[in-house]
């Protein structure tokens, strides 16, 4: 929805009824909108033939019967914080900024270079609002249009200065330092799990080789790696979806594959032909890959990854983990194929703690 672009004095006026109307009406609201989880374990929570039942054991319970909502609602609450956070903390550097400049934050942000409006962007947006609107004069529209833009623009500019400052805060030898610590999930790793790379943080994916958002995360991992490379390290895990008919038995022959060191080739080679993961193709997937076919064979035969695999299926679902893929980085969850930048940030974060 665009906004009507107000003048100074219609701003100045809408602020202060804002303003009065928390005043008047809100301090109630405000005080009732304090964090409930800044209440200690031991606060008592209620009381039942005299005695307590305390916060720890609310909590407990909880995990016992939701332990992914929680987590849920405990990472959403966590997104909120570090958004505020971040908020803040863009604001002392340009207030400092401003103070050095001799400026007001005002002045300073409104100095900032600021990129031009594309009319032809405005008309892109004008020719949508038409189709939907007529109402409006298609003049008055367009205003309201180059102003929201305008805006944007204004937004993006700060934003960017918020990260130069930050970048040369980095640079002189002061990073800024953020101790709002994530929620984080656990996962033993065992000398079993496929894993390629070394480095400090440690990316869990578990994934499956017919899901097709699995596939489409492959080439922003082979960013990812490259990116970090020394730095990060990726390990596999087993995620075949029971709706997925031939994802255990994909599953099992990388698995076998990896018994003559191929699995990442095989994996690769998986994802490359996922509409192709009969036995047959597996077999076949297994020479493009250069696994020794006799060897591959035999352990397919054998079935000595079967119940490997399933135990994977079933045990990997009370990580919290519910769609593929999902990216445990140093235990912080990622959910799908996310563009690179989304979990680039999150490993930029773990190697500047």
């Amino acid at each position: 929805m665009l906004i009507p672009a107000l003048k100074d004095t219609e701003r100045e006026t809408s602020m202060k009824i804002i303003i009065a109307t928390i005043l008047v009406l809100g301090l109630p609201v405000l005080a009732a909108a304090q964090l409930q989880t800044d209440l200690a374990p031991d606060t008592v929570v209620a009381v039942i033939d005299g005695e307590p039942i305390r916060l720890s054991e609310v909590t407990a319970a909880v995990l016992a019967l939701d332990g992914k909502r929680l987590f849920s609602l405990n990472q959403q609450l966590h997104a909120v914080r570090e958004q505020a956070l971040n908020g803040l903390i863009g604001e002392r550097l340009l207030a400092r900024e401003a103070k050095n400049a001799g400026m007001t934050i005002e002045d300073y942000v409104e100095a900032l270079p600021v990129e031009r409006v594309d009319e032809k962007e405005v008309e892109l947006m004008l020719a949508g609002a038409m189709q939907r609107n007529n109402a409006i004069h298609p003049d008055k529209l367009r205003e309201l249009i180059r102003e929201h833009l305008r805006d944007q623009k204004r937004q993006a500019a700060r934003r960017r200065q918020i990260e130069q400052l930050k970048l040369e805060h980095k640079r002189a030898g002061k990073p800024i330092v953020m101790n709002l610590e994530p929620p984080r999930v656990k996962v033993p790793v065992t000398d079993t799990d496929p894993s390629r790379g070394a480095g400090p943080v440690e990316i869990i994916e578990f994934s499956d080789f017919q899901c097709p958002y699995c596939q489409k995360a492959q080439p922003m991992i082979r960013e990812l790696l490259a990116k970090y490379e020394g730095k990060v390290r990726l390990v596999w895990k087993d995620f075949p979806l029971p709706n997925h008919q031939h994802a255990i038995p994909a599953a099992i022959a990388a698995r076998c594959a990896g018994d003559q060191g191929r699995f990442w080739e095989y994996h690769d080679v998986l994802f490359d032909n996922q509409q192709a993961l009969t036995a047959a193709d597996l077999r076949k997937h297994a020479g493009t890959a250069g696994v020794e076919l006799s060897r591959f064979d035999a352990c397919i035969e054998s079935g000595k990854y079967r119940e490997v695999v399933a135990d994977a299926a079933a045990g990997n679902g009370e990580h919290l983990v519910e769609v593929t893929p999902t990216f445990l980085v140093n235990g912080r969850v990622i959910q799908g194929a996310v563009p690179l930048y989304e979990i680039a940030a999150v490993v930029d974060q773990e190697l500047d703690n």
